[in-house]
């Protein structure tokens, strides 16, 4: 079934400010139309209609494009805005259902939800349901209780699935996933682990479509070594990516931010240069790639990437405060104005530590202007 094996899509991702634009929902007048969790808040109420929630889910992810959890909402806010039946079909993989506009958007957000951050998860309480000790079909339990976020109980029937038949592949990623959402970063390892043994161990001949590349798998082994804070295994999964896939430009950006956090900047821009070239759409990646630049005092550098990103998202104000920390470095004051007051107009209220930085930049650039300086 198409919804058991979701995780595992394999499709081109669309940028999202390039998918079809939902009109933009007008908020209360006390909600700050700057902030992307006021959209999610505005979502999240009784009277909002999953369409209205979808537009929405579109539009905090425009003005934060850098935070998967919000990419996630957006993918669900198109999801359930769909009839029940739809997703019946869509899950069955009717063809008449399959290929319609709406799936292709719905896939095209999955595939990038997964490339940026392969541990999609909404945080809420786990709904035990009754009766399900008496059910023989352990995976279904285990998937009864993933939907109701009772992951440890899922991981567990999930186990006594493949202790009766360990062919059940897709249910080694659904636990590493309640592993990765424990915090057992090691047993999510190894379950994917067994799960690559396993396919590597099969006939290519043998293999289902899902199974047709690994990349994601290691990619998957890299974030939980990554967040377990062992970086070395975390580089050497990346670069297992890599070798399966030449052209996933996440796993560059990863080796990327493991390379800035490391304090090597020669090996952090060459990698973002790298996921960069493969995907230059994506203003999150020149985002990133512009900050390795300012790391390196490589001003004009910075300046291109910075603003290509805030070109590819010009409702996001990140880019516009770094774009002007840039145009300092290269003592143009007049365009670094400019870049410092787009970021003020667009600021969320609440990052008020960082607008009274702008807001000192601003007044520290028209000193400067006014001096001569």
């Amino acid at each position: 079934m198409r919804l058991i094996m979701w995780f595992l899509a394999t499709v081109v991702a669309l940028p999202v400010a390039a998918q079809n634009e939902p009109r933009r929902p007008r908020l209360p007048a006390d909600l700050d139309t700057n902030d992307a969790q006021a959209y999610v808040d505005w979502a999240y109420q009784d009277n909002v209609s999953w369409k209205d929630a979808a537009a929405a889910y579109y539009w905090a992810v425009r003005l934060k494009p850098d935070d998967p959890s919000l990419l996630h909402l957006r993918y669900l806010g198109l999801w359930y805005r769909q009839a029940p039946a739809w997703r019946r079909e869509y899950a069955a993989g009717a063809k008449f259902v399959t290929k319609t506009r709406e799936a292709r958007e719905i896939d095209s957000l999955l595939g990038e939800l997964l490339i940026r951050h392969p541990y999609p998860r909404l945080l809420r309480p786990c709904y035990l349901a009754e009766g399900l000790e008496r059910q023989r079909d352990r995976a279904l339990v285990g998937l009864i209780h993933w939907e109701n976020g009772c992951y440890p109980q899922a991981v567990a029937a999930f186990g006594e699935a493949l202790e009766k038949d360990g062919s059940q592949l897709p249910l080694r990623v659904y636990r590493a996933r309640g592993y990765y959402f424990q915090r057992s970063y090691a047993r999510a390892v190894t379950e994917l682990n067994l799960l690559l043994d396993s396919l590597r161990a099969r006939d290519q001949e043998h293999l289902a479509h899902w199974y047709d590349s690994k990349e994601m798998f290691e990619y998957m082994v890299g974030m939980a070594e990554w967040a377990a804070g062992r970086l070395q295994p975390a580089r050497e999964a990346f670069g297992r990516a890599l070798t399966e896939d030449l052209s996933f430009y996440m796993a560059h950006a990863r080796l990327g931010a493991i390379a800035r956090w490391a304090g090597d900047r020669d090996q952090a821009i060459a990698e973002y240069e790298l996921a960069a070239g493969l995907q230059p759409g994506d203003a999150a990646l020149r985002h990133q790639y512009g900050e390795a630049l300012l790391d390196a005092d490589r001003f004009a550098d910075a300046e291109i990437q910075l603003r290509e990103a805030s070109r590819l998202e010009p409702h996001w104000a990140q880019p516009y405060f770094d774009l002007g920390r840039a145009l300092m470095g290269l003592e143009q004051p007049a365009d670094a104005l400019a870049a410092f007051e787009s970021f003020l107009a667009r600021c969320p209220r609440r990052l008020n530590v960082q607008a009274d930085r702008a807001r000192q930049l601003v007044k520290t650039v028209q000193e400067r202007r006014a001096t001569g300086r």
